[in-house]
């Protein structure tokens, strides 16, 4: 009796282990998740149609990078539409809300609202009204 209750708290040890282990990761910050690495679009919708198709391929390789100090950049990746543009063509301020549910990002002087949908370790999703139009668009960035 005495070994299988030895082994039965063995299991249960080991079981809260690693319970906690994942836990542990899934307690990172938003921050933490923005700024951990670099972002590519992969889906873009405008009033719900799929939009991705419209890019040009120069600009499906573009990069998002977010750091810790609020600061931003946009990178134009490994192939540019035009080679005399600068590597970084944006950069600027970043910030979430209280609730961290939107991003405010402020390049030139313009600032824009960014309603966040997902943010995890793999996946940034956000949505926009586009200023110009008033359409809805919904961005889905791969982490890299």
């Amino acid at each position: 009796m005495k070994t299988n209750w030895m082994k039965l708290s063995a299991l249960l040890f080991a079981g809260m282990f690693i319970f906690a282990a994942c836990s542990s990761e899934d307690d990172k910050t938003k921050t933490e998740l923005l700024t951990a690495q670099s972002w590519k679009t992969i889906h873009a919708y405008m009033e719900g149609a799929d939009i991705m198709e419209a890019l040009e391929e120069c600009d499906k390789d573009d990069l998002s990078t977010f750091f810790e100090d609020g600061s931003y950049q946009f990178d134009e990746g490994a192939t540019k539409c035009d080679p005399d543009n600068p590597q970084i063509f944006e950069e600027g301020t970043w910030s979430f809300n209280a609730d961290e549910t939107v991003m405010t990002l402020v390049s030139d002087g313009i600032s824009t609202e960014f309603t966040l949908i997902t943010l995890n370790e793999s996946t940034l999703e956000y949505s926009y009204e586009d200023p110009f139009f008033g359409l809805e668009i919904r961005v889905v960035l791969a982490a890299q």
